[in-house]
């Protein structure tokens, strides 16, 4: 199926990936972390999202740094957190490094004093807002969510280009999303959009009998944890990660301000985005009312 991403004609939710680092806040040269972590040996990343978008990035570090391998844990963020939390609760930590889409975990792991601050070579390139202003955790990629479209069945003159688009009949029984009580990216989208049209929206929405999925998405945050058996390795990798070199070929909008967009994209501040992702998925009460709320209509089908 061929589809599209509407992302110049409409709002897009931005959520940006974040690392989170427990480790000293002074940048060291690769070189540097280099040696230093051949005798490390390993690093244990945890990353959610499809694994094939780690497995090329695991590929080139390990051709990069020959010596140095990468241990990789795949699944979903709300399943990957888990085992860290109880790494973290029996003092016995094993992950090095994680890259998940629950944002929230890493500002909750930071004031729990899990992670310590690394600021790596070139992080004053990052945008302050992608980044912890302590160096707790900081950005590595910057993803927008979009309306997606089937360019085989849907003409360039009925292409949506707002949320009121998907209320037209024609689109009745045809529109698939994550269920937004299951996936914060899902719930974030529709948030935005209640709060613009009201919730009366989400009746008009559910006439259309869409269809929901449980699925993950791009992994929005990146963590080096305090005790992690391999710092250096991680610090390493962290640092290869977001150097500009990776940061130009990751095919997403990267949080480094010397990084071009995209091709065909234009830069970040030309379109018009809603900030407010981190800020919403670190209100856990308002989460679990947004959820309860969004459950009710959902559950009506």
């Amino acid at each position: 199926m061929s589809a599209r991403s509407n992302l110049s004609r409409i709002p897009a939710l931005l959520a940006a990936s974040l690392t989170c680092c427990a480790l000293q806040a002074r940048a060291e040269s690769m070189e540097t972390l280099y040696e230093k972590a051949k005798l490390e040996k390993t690093v244990v990343l945890y990353g959610a999202g499809p694994t094939g978008s780690h497995d090329r990035w695991i590929k080139d570090f390990e051709q990069r740094f020959p010596g140095v391998t990468v241990a990789f844990t795949g699944g979903l963020s709300t399943d990957l957190n888990q085992r860290i939390e109880r790494q973290l609760a029996s003092a016995a930590m094993e992950t090095d490094l994680a890259i998940l889409q629950t944002i929230q975990d890493f500002g909750k792991w930071k004031k729990a004093g899990a992670l310590l601050s690394f600021k790596p070579e070139g992080s004053e390139a990052i945008d302050p807002a992608y980044k912890d202003e302590d160096g707790a955790f900081t950005g590595v990629s910057v993803n927008t969510i979009v309306y997606a479209y089937n360019t085989n069945l849907v003409p360039s003159a009925d292409v949506p280009t707002s949320a009121l688009d998907f209320l037209k009949s024609r689109f009745q029984g045809g529109l698939i999303t994550t269920d937004p009580t299951e996936d914060d990216a899902g719930l974030a989208v529709f948030t935005m959009i209640v709060g613009k049209y009201g919730w009366d929206y989400m009746d008009k929405y559910m006439a259309q009998k869409p269809v929901f999925v449980t699925s993950g998405h791009a992994a929005v945050s990146n963590a080096i944890f305090k005790h992690a058996p391999h710092p250096n390795a991680a610090k390493l990798y962290l640092t290869w990660y977001l150097a500009k070199e990776q940061q130009s070929r990751s095919g997403t909008f990267s949080p480094r301000s010397d990084v071009t967009p995209p091709p065909g994209l234009e830069p970040l501040s030309s379109y018009n985005i809603d900030r407010g992702y981190r800020a919403l998925v670190s209100d856990e009460a308002r989460l679990t009312q947004l959820r309860a709320r969004l459950r009710s209509y959902i559950g009506r089908r």
